[in-house]
């Protein structure tokens, strides 16, 4: 298990759904290997296979992603902590 995944806060944005799911899942595949393993790639293409069998499922994440960065912007400029 992995004890943290690390993503630039840059990815929390809007628009950026796919970079964070796609990193996100890219380093949850390190719990079976690096990048030229066997393991990884293997897991790397069961996520894949996964996440194309689900694309109404990740459409409607990524909808809510969005919905979510546009509330906390709101809030963020409401309360004056970003201009």
């Amino acid at each position: 298990m992995l004890p943290y995944v690390a993503i630039k806060s840059r990815i929390f944005e809007n628009g950026c759904f796919g970079e964070a799911l796609s990193t996100y899942l890219h380093e949850l595949a390190h719990m079976f290997g690096g990048d030229s393993s066997a393991n990884f790639s293997r897991v790397m293409t069961e996520i894949l296979n996964e996440t194309l069998r689900k694309a109404s499922l990740i459409s409607q994440m990524q909808q809510e992603w969005d919905q979510q960065i546009e509330q906390r912007h709101a809030h963020l400029l409401g309360t004056g902590d970003i201009k």
